[in-house]
């Protein structure tokens, strides 16, 4: 999704599926193994919490890396100054990696005629300062003589630093516009190859008629990284039925049981 210094290439992200494939294949025919890999692990509902016990599953079941250590926190007088997401041993290169992980899901909103922001659905979280939080502070951790000093404790050395930024963006709806996926790579740093949906007003989505002739799934939140081909026991509901309270809702439409559309709800005065 990220388009920021640190961030993996695309061609990265191939060559590790690839070399994944097998054990994904496996997956599929028994997903088992990684089933009760999170039921021991997951101890919170946090969407983040259960992307970083995602990669901890592929560090245990991967040949390429190699994890030395996990949220390694960093004190000043007892206060923590900071934390590593994960430090990982490259098994190819024999490189020691510094890593920072998260998952995330912003809606593109106007503020103005010349200012938009990409707020989280709650609007608690924006894009534009998660990433300078990534880039300037949580990837630097190492470079903070306190954290240089733990390192050599453990006789760690990073000899390079990675940002995995995942998850996926939601424009606004608005009848045939196309997206200018070049300026969002300028302006905002974003990947051309991200992961992109719509998001509409509760009143304008009850009111699109091509709606009705699917059938909804609402997606709690730990399934928002998941396709409705790999849900179990979810509840259909009508198009004209569904309705929100405080809080934006992501939906799955499907028709024959396929998922063909994948969206947010906002409440009016979003």
């Amino acid at each position: 999704m990220s388009a920021t210094p640190y961030a993996p290439s695309e061609n990265w992200y191939r060559q590790l599926t690839d070399l994944y494939q097998d054990h994904i294949n496996s997956l599929e025919h028994d997903p088992t193994p990684l089933i009760n890999y999170l039921l021991k692990n997951i101890r919170s509902t946090r969407l983040g919490i259960y992307f970083e016990v995602l990669w901890c599953y592929w560090f245990e079941t991967n040949q390429q890396y190699q994890l030395l250590h996990k949220n390694l926190q960093v004190f000043k007088n007892k206060q923590t100054i900071g934390e590593y997401d994960f430090i990982v041993l490259n098994n190819t290169t024999q490189k020691t990696e510094h890593w920072e992980v998260a998952v995330k899901f912003y809606l593109k909103k106007q503020i103005n005629d010349n200012t938009y922001y990409w707020f989280g659905p709650n609007k608690t979280d924006r894009w534009d300062i998660k990433t300078k939080k990534l880039i300037n502070t949580q990837i630097e951790l190492s470079s903070k003589p306190l954290a240089q000093e733990q390192l050599r404790s453990l006789d760690i050395k990073i000899d390079t630093k990675k940002i995995i930024l995942k998850g996926r963006l939601f424009h606004p709806f608005i009848q045939n516009k196309r997206i200018n996926f070049e300026i969002l790579r300028i302006n905002d740093k974003i990947s051309i190859k991200h992961e992109n949906a719509s998001w509409y007003f509760l009143s304008d989505f009850l009111q699109k008629e091509i709606f009705s002739d699917y059938q909804w799934c609402h997606l709690n939140k730990l399934n928002w990284l998941s396709t409705s081909s790999h849900l179990n026991n979810y509840s259909l509901i009508a198009h004209n039925t569904i309705e929100i309270e405080s809080n934006p809702i992501c939906l799955a439409g499907l028709i024959n049981d396929v998922e063909v559309v994948r969206l947010f709800i906002v409440p009016d005065d979003w």
